[in-house]
């Protein structure tokens, strides 16, 4: 057996689809460190300090650069590696993922493969996990819809549009997340020649100001009721992880906190635009995948017009009809058959 220090990176849905490894590589008797050095303004790790698949939790690379391990797994989405004492010892594997894969392969399914390096008969575990806070919520309940309409502040593209609308149909709802996952500075279409005349709009900086005054606003703030129960920059991550762990179906889009209901076993609707289900795909009942299926579905990945979505940049030359041309209707119809049918089987 081997001691294994798992490292990863990037947003919290990228954490978390690595926990069915992890729980493979334990229950197949190896020892697990895992060092989370997530790119968000989150503290994912304290989703996992009480995770009894692992041994040791770290969030630093100076915690565990003086450990000694068989192995060193790094997941996509690690930009600094571990400087190992015994590194000239110890088997490396970098669990590379392209962008485009994401279109085609799921991730968890890319991760068992590097896994088997480790251990060949390794057996698939394809449930994610999520661990969540103690805190009591009594508002809340499993009538309670939670609403996610944020995302990433650098990929507007992501968000559906018409969450307030939807809060307005629901009699008990909460809405989640933190003020830089409803920032709207990004939220901007430009025309072909913007982007072609600037090289990018990763930052606040000069460039992606100076853009701005030719590009027209996609996305706009939501108002929500005064019914609507807003936790909005009001809890931590472990604590959001509790309220939607008590409440019955959680509605948003393609971001970290999506996958983290899924990862508790709530009833999770998922609303897609230019990314794809497939990357993130576990094998799980109680996720519903809602998404317009155009041709050119996803272009994050290359697709019919490859140069529509990009980092902080919106270029669609069809107006985001994929997230503008699902309606209200869509998602409140789809979401509460799907809330029913799985409480009918929690309850047989």
């Amino acid at each position: 057996m081997k001691n294994i220090l798992v490292h990863s990176g990037a947003g919290i849905g990228d954490i978390i689809l690595m926990t069915p490894v992890i729980t493979a590589l334990a229950k197949a008797g190896h020892t697990i460190d895992w060092l989370i050095d997530s790119d968000t303004s989150y503290d994912v790790a304290s989703l996992y300090q009480s995770w009894p698949v692992i041994r040791r939790l770290y969030r630093h690379h100076a915690e565990v650069e003086s450990g000694t391990y068989d192995c060193y797994f790094m997941a996509a989405g690690v930009i600094r590696p571990v400087k190992l004492q015994n590194r000239d010892q110890t088997t490396i594997i970098f669990a590379a993922y392209p962008e485009q894969m994401r279109a085609w392969i799921p991730i968890v399914d890319t991760y068992f493969a590097y896994a088997k390096m480790i251990e060949p008969g390794l057996k698939a575990h394809h449930e994610t996990y999520c661990g969540y806070s103690p805190r009591l919520f009594p508002e809340v309940t499993k009538k309670t819809v939670v609403l996610f309409p944020g995302c990433g502040k650098y990929y507007p593209m992501k968000r559906w549009d018409k969450f307030s609308e939807l809060a307005d149909r629901l009699s008990d709802v909460a809405v989640v997340g933190t003020e830089e996952d409803m920032d709207l500075s990004h939220s901007y279409f430009y025309p072909d020649w913007i982007r072609n005349f600037f090289s990018g709009f990763h930052y606040d900086g000069i460039v992606t100001k100076t853009a701005r005054f030719f590009g027209k606003r996609y996305n706009r703030p939501f108002k929500f009721g005064k019914h609507v129960k807003n936790y909005i920059g009001q809890l931590n991550l472990a604590d959001t992880a509790a309220l939607i762990k008590q409440a019955g179906l959680l509605i948003g889009n393609d971001g970290g906190i999506t996958h983290m209901a899924a990862a508790l076993d709530i009833p999770t609707v998922a609303i897609f635009g230019p990314t794809s289900p497939i990357g993130i795909r576990v094998h799980r009942k109680n996720i519903l995948y809602i998404s317009k299926n155009l041709d050119c579905q996803p272009c994050l990945y290359g697709g019919k017009y490859p140069k529509a979505f990009q980092y902080g940049y919106v270029g669609c030359p069809i107006g985001m009809k994929c997230l503008t041309g699902i309606s209200v209707d869509d998602v409140y119809e789809q979401a509460m058959k799907f809330f029913y049918d799985n409480n009918r089987r929690g309850s047989q």
